[in-house]
Order: C-alpha cells, then structure tokens, then sequence
C-alpha cells in the first residue's frame, strides 16, 4: 500500500501544472484580441465618416466654382450688351441729328430771303465759340453746329458766322431752330436781294465778332 504523504507529494506537480498551464494564459489573449479589433472598428468607422466629409466638401467646391463661371458668364454677356447699346445709341445719336436736318421747320424760301422775324442779333448771354459740322445737301442755309444747349445756346439765338481759310471771311448770321444736348440746328438769316453765303463744314460760328477765338472743335 502507497503511503498518503507520498500521494500528496504527487499532487503537487499535476496541481502545480494546472495552474501554470498555457491554457491559463488564453483569456488575456482573447480579451487584448477584442480590444485591437474593436480599435480597428473605430478606425473604420471614423475613417468612413471623414471620407464623407471629403466627398461633401468635393462636391461644395465644385458647385461654387460652377456657380463662379455662371456669374463670370453673366459678366461677360452684360458687358457685350452694354457695348451693343452703345453702339446702337451713338448710330441713333447720327440718325437724330440727320433727321433734325430733314425735320427743321423752312419758315421761308432761301431765295427770296427769310429775315422774319426780322434779322436781329439775338446772341447767347455767354461766349460762345463753335465750328459747323454739317450743311444739309437740300437746304445749304440749314446746319448743324457742335454746341448746344451745354454751352450756352437757347432757340432763336443768333450766331455770327466766319471763315479763317484760305483768307478771314465773314459770312453772315444763324438762327438756332432746334437743340440736342451738345449740338445745335441754325438757319442762315438772309435778306432778300442779298447774295447767299454758301456754308461749309469746318466754318467758325461765334456769340459776336468781338468774341471771336479758337473755335470748339469735335470731340
């Protein structure tokens, strides 16, 4: 028969392997596994989301500069239109002018004379000095000046006429019929009986001949 304190000599090492077997040391194993994993997750998952917020920003982006090439096309058009109606206004501003040409009142007969009313100077109260930029091919007493109404000029005003070349030469006086802004309608004043002045583009007009002096020119 075995002696009991040998038995319980041989208890010790199977105990003793029980508890420092490699089988005690899994469960810290798995729980350090799960911790990494649940950690990768969280990576994912934040991850995933700032990728959302990538693409979101993306397509903001993308809809700015679309909404920035609308407003830079928009800019563009505006500005085509603008010149458009600029040019139309000044081909308009032209037409006007020939048709107050057309248009302006013949009170007489340039043959017979138009001193009614009679040809009184009637100058404007301030200087005045202005070239004339067009005669009408139909009524040669009938032009257009390059003053108006920013000079001075008002309707029935009268304006000595004069020219410089080839030699000084005065001509004779215009009566203002009709006004635009910067330009003027006139009328040789003549008297019957009395030779008719023929005007060209480029004569002086003046308030007086006492205020003779560099004639405006175009702009």
């Amino acid at each position: 028969m075995q002696n009991p304190s040998c038995r319980g000599l041989t208890l010790i090492p199977i105990l003793a392997g029980l508890f420092f077997s490699p089988s005690w040391s899994l469960p810290s194993s798995h729980a350090q596994q799960d911790g990494k994993d649940a950690e990768i997750e969280r990576l994912r998952k934040e991850n995933a989301v700032l990728q959302d917020l990538v693409k979101k920003l993306q397509q903001k982006v993308l809809q700015m500069e679309q909404e920035q090439a609308k407003i830079k096309k928009v800019h563009v058009e505006a500005e085509i239109r603008a010149k458009t109606i600029q040019r139309r206004n000044e081909s308009l501003m032209e037409r006007l002018r020939e048709l107050e040409l057309a248009l302006a009142p013949k009170k007489a007969d340039p043959l017979k004379g138009n001193d009614f009313p009679p040809a009184k100077p009637n100058p404007p109260p301030t200087k005045v000095n202005g070239l004339i930029e067009k005669v009408d091919p139909k009524d040669e007493s009938l032009v257009v000046i390059n003053v108006g109404p920013n000079a001075g000029l008002a309707k029935d005003h009268t304006l000595e006429v004069y020219r410089l070349k080839p030699a000084p030469k005065y001509l004779g006086m215009i009566r203002i019929i009709e006004l635009s802004q910067h330009k003027a309608v006139g009328r040789m004043i003549m008297r019957a009986g009395t030779p008719v002045a023929m005007l060209e583009v480029g004569d002086s007009v003046a308030s007086s001949l006492n205020a003779l002096g560099e004639p405006k020119k175009k702009e």
